[in-house]
């Protein structure tokens, strides 16, 4: 890692070239946006495993393809098809924000910091719609795990109580509903 993000810690039997050119190439403007992509905090200790979803390879079409000619063998990459799911699921979770945003009109980072009705919302249809568990829901959020249970009941006894909430809640799903039953 430390040649793909400083010249100066590059190892002669890395080929960084494969890699960078996904990000500008083998040069500082490359590096520069290889460290921005993948948010490097050399301070924090990271957990890379964490960043790594579904077991999948991730550029453009034409390096997934030279990648999977060139090391694996695609019966094997095919037979991983069923870790897609992670990322299906990823892709529901960003569509059940966007649905939010747009109905709000606020940012992601607007809502986390709102600590109001939307923010509740967001956190109980990313558990019930994008299968994310509270401790999920709470690291996306940057709260507590109990935060967000506690908000999530917040907002079921808001729901029982006042009818627009309830149709609020009930459109939004609906519109989650929709996007789920699309072809990702």
């Amino acid at each position: 890692l430390s040649g793909y993000v400083n010249k100066r810690r590059k190892q002669d039997f890395v080929e960084y070239d494969l890699v960078l050119e996904e990000y500008g190439g083998n040069n500082e403007e490359g590096r520069k946006t290889y460290r921005q992509m993948i948010s490097i905090d050399i301070s924090a200790e990271m957990d890379m495993k964490d960043k790594i979803v579904g077991q999948s390879i991730m550029g453009r079409e034409e390096f997934v393809e030279r990648v999977l000619d060139k090391y694996l063998k695609r019966d094997s990459y095919k037979r991983e098809v069923p870790s897609l799911r992670e990322l299906q699921g990823l892709q529901i979770q960003e569509d059940i924000i966007k649905v939010i945003e747009e109905e709000t009109g606020k940012s992601l980072e607007e809502i986390k910091r709102s600590k109001g009705l939307a923010r509740n919302i967001l956190m109980d249809l990313l558990y019930r719609e994008g299968g994310l568990s509270n401790v999920k829901v709470g690291k996306l959020m940057e709260i507590d795990y109990s935060t967000v249970s506690q908000g999530r009941k917040y907002l079921r006894g808001r729901v029982k109580k006042d009818k627009k909430v309830r149709e609020l809640v009930e459109g939004l799903e609906g519109k989650v509903t929709q996007i789920k039953m699309r072809p990702h």
